[in-house]
């Protein structure tokens, strides 16, 4: 109705237009939503590699704080791994 009012659009013209609009509804959703989902992820991997290339003592803790983590974890499933997997000696894939 506006575009019939504001604008010198036949009636069937401005019908179309109104109907396509509403069937790429959806389409433009989508687009948008992925787009933002893409930029989201790429403003994190910036953000990380600027605190790497500013401050290069935060990445160096971090895989220090990582590497300890892996031993606990590591040492953990040695202590428990008998009490929870039967045969957990014989079954084990990884060996430190």
């Amino acid at each position: 109705m506006l575009l019939k009012k504001y604008t010198q659009m036949s009636q069937n013209n401005s019908i179309k237009l109104s109907l396509l609009l509403f069937a790429l509804q959806p389409i433009y959703a989508l687009l948008f939503v992925k787009s933002y989902d893409s930029l989201k992820r790429s403003w994190k991997k910036l953000k990380f590699m600027f605190m790497r290339m500013f401050k290069p003592s935060i990445y160096t803790d971090f895989n220090r704080d990582k590497k300890e983590i892996q031993k606990k974890i590591m040492k953990a499933v040695d202590t428990f791994g008998s009490e929870v997997v039967e045969n957990f000696s014989e079954n084990r894939v990884l060996k430190p």
